[in-house]
């Protein structure tokens, strides 16, 4: 939290667009457990280390409808592929389409004055960051001066727009979907909140299927005045890979019930106690891109109501492990 005469900065970083709706990990501390396929060796990290306090599941409700789901036997993984290798050309390529000039580049990024912009995907050009450089500053200074009532909220409905319009304008927004508008940080002065910084987060699909992870971000946030903050695009090109067998519908629900892959952000380990299962999808999933991972993946998705009532989604490998 940031103070300044007796202003404080709250940064929103538990986002909504960051849970299942649009792909990345939860609040809690993501764990790495291996497993395998029993036709390639890849690894999956869906697992959830919550220290002291593990998930324990005493009683588990399945619904029908998820007993009866039936997935298909095989399904293929995804290969990350780099369609436009990261260079100079393609780095000012990516710059113009963004409206920035005058750039000081370097051999994995570029910036200039008012924005840096970063590629953390293995040296594909259309997968990057970008930040401003002082985003929200300004605001600040004028909520310190007493003048808070000229940050002015931006509509939900314009920030949609700005965004939908800056995708379209990079070539990025072909079967996107719209997921969540989010407060990604505020200014607190007082009794009164003023939002410095509204995003839209989005996500695509890989063979009808959403991708999902903390390796799938893509969102946009702009500031009051409709100012371009950041971008987060950090989806590879890939294609379709070898087949691997998928698990029996029974053994996931097994996982759930001893608290393995990746519960809801919401979930306690008291409010895991009682859980109902209440509907059932696959998906693939995207891990952070820093472990530099081969494939995109097949999980299911089980939508789970807690002991309090909250609803979520809880995600486990689908394929099958070695062995099995």
């Amino acid at each position: 939290m940031f103070k300044r005469t007796g202003v404080a900065l709250a940064v929103i970083l538990g986002l909504a667009l960051w849970t299942l709706s649009a792909g990345c990990g939860e609040s809690t501390n993501v764990g790495q457990q291996e497993t395998t396929t029993s036709s390639t060796s890849l690894a999956t990290h869906i697992s959830i280390d919550v220290g002291s306090a593990p998930i324990v599941v005493e009683k588990v409700v399945v619904a029908e409808s998820v007993k009866t789901f039936v997935p298909p036997a095989v399904l293929p993984l995804y290969e990350k592929k780099v369609e436009h290798p990261l260079s100079s050309e393609t780095m000012e390529e990516l710059a113009g389409r963004l409206g920035l000039s005058n750039l000081t580049l370097t051999p994995q990024s570029f910036r200039n004055e008012e924005y840096s912009v970063e590629f953390p995907g293995g040296g594909e050009a259309t997968c990057f960051t970008l930040e401003e450089e002082k985003p929200g500053l300004e605001y600040i200074t004028l909520i310190e001066q007493g003048r808070g009532g000229e940050v002015p909220p931006l509509p939900s409905d314009e920030v949609i727009r700005m965004a939908d319009e800056q995708l379209r304008r990079l070539g990025l927004g072909t079967g996107l979907e719209r997921t969540s508008v989010f407060i990604q940080e505020s200014v607190t002065a007082g009794d009164v909140t003023y939002d410095l910084s509204k995003g839209v987060g989005y996500r695509t699909k890989i063979d009808g299927f959403p991708l999902l992870g903390p390796g799938a971000k893509i969102y946009l946030t702009f500031g009051p005045r409709g100012e371009l903050l950041r971008i987060a695009h950090w989806v590879m090109p890939s294609v379709k890979g070898p087949e691997i067998r998928l698990r029996q519908l029974d053994l996931a629900l097994d996982d759930l019930k001893a608290g393995k892959g990746l519960p809801p952000g919401t979930i306690t380990p008291e409010s895991a106690r009682e859980i109902s299962v209440t509907d059932v999808s696959l998906a693939y999933w995207a891990e952070p891109l820093p472990m530099q991972e081969k494939y995109y993946k097949p999980v299911f998705v089980f939508t789970v109501v807690d002991k309090d009532g909250k609803s979520g989604s809880w995600v486990l490998p689908a394929f099958e492990e070695a062995g099995e």
